[in-house]
């Protein structure tokens, strides 16, 4: 796994320069080829003194045949809702029992969820990651202007790659604020 930022800590995670001490990321669903990145991640965040939590809800009817689920022994699954037939989530948050330095979301339109958190956890920091746009969308689409406006709410930005950066400036969320992560950690079985 390898980071790329402007900034070698995100000052604006920290108090008195320091990392924050717990993250959670909430993803929507564990996908097998994520499990790596997650332990690798975890890993790289310990031996800085931080603890990653993961939280993750349950897939749709139609993504459990395929058969792509991961599973981490140490990571927490959300007691998860679907409505209109998969196209909007509620992911319940209020099971993250410990307090956390930065919450991290996707950003995925479908996830009801992340709104409360962006919007009425003042208390807390909130990270989006993603790649800042639906790639199969039409960029002047409801759901995706509805996504710029929501991609403001963050306090940092975790872009997928390079592509995804002017993605997320687009919305209006400034670069300084944004890490991308090259989340794959080995792609060399892949070729």
């Amino acid at each position: 796994m390898k980071l790329k930022t402007e900034q070698s800590v995100p000052t604006r995670f920290s108090c008195d320069n320091q990392p924050p001490r717990k993250i959670v990321v909430v993803q929507r669903r564990l996908t097998h080829y994520r499990v790596p990145f997650f332990e690798c991640l975890r890993t790289q965040l310990l031996h800085r003194g931080v603890q990653l939590e993961l939280a993750y809800g349950e897939p749709t009817q139609s993504e459990k045949t395929k058969g792509d689920e991961g599973v981490l022994p140490w990571a927490k699954r959300l007691p998860t809702q679907y409505w209109l037939n998969g196209k909007l989530c509620w992911l319940d948050h209020r099971t993250i029992e410990s307090p956390h330095d930065l919450v991290v979301l996707t950003s995925e339109n479908k996830l009801l969820s992340n709104l409360p958190q962006q919007y009425g956890a003042w208390d807390k920091r909130v990270a989006l990651w993603g790649h800042g746009a639906n790639l199969q969308s039409q960029p002047t689409s409801l759901r995706e202007r509805f996504k710029r406006v929501v991609a403001r709410q963050a306090d940092w930005w975790f872009a997928y790659t390079d592509m995804s950066v002017p993605l997320i400036e687009r919305t209006g969320f400034p670069r300084d604020r944004i890490t991308v992560l090259n989340n794959s950690v080995n792609t060399s079985e892949m070729a």
